[in-house]
């Protein structure tokens, strides 16, 4: 056990509340012994309880899947506008809070990257272009556009 600065702080530097702290111990005490082999539990040093992710949270979240995918994008010398709109939509879709920000994840990749690289093969766009990426209803429409600045 570790123990000195900073060593009784939870991920985000505060301080667990007793409610953690018992969660802690009754998933060590309950399911210790009826789930897991001894074998298995003298390899673990600790159990960490992951909080569920607010639908606020996934906007940053959101900006860094975007901003990877402008990276990859950037490569191929493509700008990417995401607009507003598009960006709650797929917040909106892959807001899952049992499995954090997978389904977030897999929603830029399904709604945004796949009908985009289909486009990008096709020919639609090309080397220069700026896509503006915007939500109508529950669809998303991609189009070439002049990028007054990156959002993401």
């Amino acid at each position: 056990i570790r123990r000195g600065p900073g060593a009784d702080l939870d991920a985000q530097g505060l301080k667990p509340d007793i409610e953690s702290g018992r969660m802690n111990a009754n998933l060590n005490v309950g399911m210790r012994d009826q789930f897991f082999r001894p074998e298995l539990l003298n390899r673990i040093d600790e159990v960490v309880v992951f909080h569920q992710l607010k639908k606020e949270m996934l906007v940053g979240i959101a900006d860094i899947l975007l901003q990877s995918l402008q990276q990859r994008l950037s490569e191929r010398d493509i700008a990417i506008e995401i607009s507003d709109a598009a960006k709650e939509q797929l917040i909106s879709e892959g807001y899952d809070p049992a499995y954090g920000a997978r389904p977030l994840a897999r929603t830029i990749q399904r709604r945004i990257e796949n009908p985009l690289a289909s486009r990008i093969l096709s020919g639609e766009f090309d080397a220069g272009d700026t896509i503006v990426v915007d939500a109508a209803g529950s669809s998303f429409t991609f189009t070439k556009g002049e990028a007054e600045h990156a959002s993401f």
